[in-house]
């Protein structure tokens, strides 16, 4: 049950052409930025959206107000104009129903987004090998006092030497340069900068070991066959983070279907109801009435190349993650 209002960022996709938000605890207004692109169908059957629909989204061809408060009277007289009368058209039927009913009256969630993604910006780090020198030795001096004679005149004098004790610490008379010792950063040091650097998680959620991001991480370090130190894999490893990220932040242990996630081949484009792209990233991903529990993971935002991601009908809640406007 999302709750909240619809992002002025939805604008943005310009490659959306269903957006289906039909009972859900939704408030607010339609934003006008929807008419920007090529949206065809808008649902918000059964939502508590209200006041005026947008001018420019009157001649939607396949609009549906039905239980709202969208008042579309300022649409008459245009063509295809919609009426308050509760319509749903499915964009698809189910073919497995979740096991376990949802609690506290929350009820089952049609959404389909249709995403239309851009090549991923890869970046580089680089290490300093040059590290400031500095003395290490130090010399000190010896104090000389000589004795005056007290011997006869038929003697001669006997000169001592004094050697001192007590040293006091100084400038050095001598240097010896020295280069100081690199600091090792780990494997697990540069993936956090890595997720980080390309802004798909806070830093601070890699300290909590039980977190879905300290999870997915760990499960790389130990599996993945994509190396943070190739700059031909680096997209490839951000879909596989945020794809392990969604798994453990809505619960994939118990998901109705999980075949080959996590899977030892670590091939992700075989997982279920993942399609991949021909250069192997992710293109669709259709996880509709798979009992995913929980709230939609950011790391979302590192899948660069969807354009079809389907989750309606699961247990997920939270309110509308705003990133997916990112994703143009």
């Amino acid at each position: 049950s999302f709750v909240g209002t619809i992002p002025t960022e939805y604008g943005n996709l310009q490659k959306l052409v269903n957006l289906d938000l039909g009972f859900n605890n939704i408030t607010g207004t339609i934003p006008s930025t929807l008419g920007n692109g090529v949206l065809s169908r808008l649902d918000v059957t059964s939502t508590r959206v209200s006041g005026n629909l947008p001018v420019s989204l009157c001649t939607l061809p396949n609009l549906i107000i039905g239980g709202s408060s969208v008042d579309a009277s300022g649409c008459s007289g245009t063509t295809n104009m919609p009426t308050n009368t509760p319509t749903l058209v499915p964009t698809r039927m189910p073919t497995r129903m979740p096991t376990t009913l949802p609690t506290s009256g929350s009820t089952n969630i049609p959404t389909t987004v249709l995403i239309q993604g851009t090549s991923p910006v890869i970046r580089s780090t680089t290490v300093p090998t040059n590290y400031p020198s500095g003395p290490t030795g130090l010399s000190f001096p010896a104090t000389i006092s000589t004795l005056q004679p007290t011997l006869t005149p038929s003697q001669a004098p006997i000169p001592t030497t004094a050697v001192p004790t007590n040293f006091q610490s100084g400038a050095p008379t001598s240097a010896i340069a020295r280069t100081s010792a690199p600091v090792v950063e780990t494997p697990r040091d540069r993936l956090i900068t890595f997720f980080t650097s390309n802004a798909l998680t806070d830093a601070a959620l890699f300290s909590t070991p039980t977190s879905p991001q300290a999870r997915a991480l760990n499960y790389i370090l130990q599996n993945s066959p994509f190396s943070v130190d190739n700059p031909a894999q680096s997209a490839r490893l951000l879909e596989q983070y945020a794809l392990i990220t969604l798994y453990y932040a809505t619960g994939g242990d118990n998901w109705f279907d999980n075949q080959n996630w996590l899977s030892a081949t670590d091939d992700y484009c075989t997982w279920f109801e993942i399609v991949c792209t021909d250069s192997n990233l992710v293109q669709n991903m259709t996880l509709f009435a798979n009992e995913l529990t929980g709230t939609l993971p950011s790391e979302l935002r590192g899948l660069k190349q969807i354009e079809s991601l389907e989750l309606y009908e699961n247990f997920l809640s939270g309110t509308l993650p705003s990133f997916i406007g990112e994703l143009t």
